[in-house]
């Protein structure tokens, strides 16, 4: 095979989750002009709240939109944000559980901190999966040098109900 043939192939697996710059932006007008519907999808620790607030679909992308909400005077660095698909496989009397990480796509406002009594609203792309039953994705975000951790496990119920961003454009060839 020569490096002509490789390119292609690499393109053709991953055009669908390719986005360019112009569909991008679509993307994050469509999100943030859609009001924000989940509202039980939240953790709480030490002064900060975490939420999903939508949770869209668009052909082979799961778009998460998030809040990230702090009442205390301290700001919040984030050191990291992991998305683990939790699986737990039994042999005889043992148990294993097995955690895979879903590398996101790519994001929109994503931010570094979240300075002391604020607010922010963030967007992140995941390829587009389902969960088995009794599984979780596992949402982890953990502060820099600091104790507010958030471990939020979000079922497939909240996925299969994820809102279509585009449905006029569904179902055309």
């Amino acid at each position: 095979m020569d490096k002509q043939d490789t390119k292609k192939k690499q393109v053709a697996i991953l055009e669908g989750r390719e986005r360019n710059t112009r569909q991008k932006a679509l993307l994050e007008k469509e999100i943030s002009r859609r009001p924000k519907l989940l509202t039980n999808i939240r953790d709480e620790v030490a002064g900060m709240r975490f939420c999903v607030t939508n949770i869209f679909v668009d052909n082979d992308i799961l778009l998460f939109r998030f809040g990230l909400h702090n009442r205390s005077q301290i700001g919040y660095t984030i050191d990291f944000i992991r998305f683990l698909y939790t699986r737990c496989e039994k042999n005889g009397k043992k148990t294993a559980v097995q955690q895979l990480e879903q590398q996101p796509l790519f994001s929109f406002n994503r931010p570094e901190e979240v300075a002391a009594l604020s607010s922010c609203d963030f967007t992140v792309a995941l390829p587009k999966f389902t969960i088995p039953d009794k599984k979780v994705l596992i949402i982890e975000i953990q502060e820099r040098n600091g104790g507010r951790h958030f471990y939020y496990k979000l079922k497939n119920k909240q996925l299969i109900n994820a809102e279509i961003l585009f449905p006029e454009i569904v179902g055309k060839p």
